[in-house]
């Protein structure tokens, strides 16, 4: 499993990780609504079993991240 910030959104990069046959993690963030809100709908009907939210501030500001499964 990889686990990559915006660098890792690069087609190459992804590409790459795929041809490995390797899984990989993307961040994604509001300054791409139009894939926020595809990827949002995908998981209305998934009913949330856990999550997990982890708040930490750096470079100026504050970021919240969150995880359900």
């Amino acid at each position: 499993m990889v686990s990559i910030d915006a660098m890792g959104c690069q087609k190459k990069i992804a590409a790459l990780i795929q041809e490995r046959k390797a899984d990989y993690l993307l961040g994604l963030k509001e300054n791409q609504p139009e894939l926020l809100e595809e990827v949002a709908l995908a998981f209305v009907h998934h009913k949330t079993h856990s999550h997990d939210q982890q708040d930490t501030k750096g470079h100026g500001r504050v970021e919240t991240r969150g995880c359900a499964k």
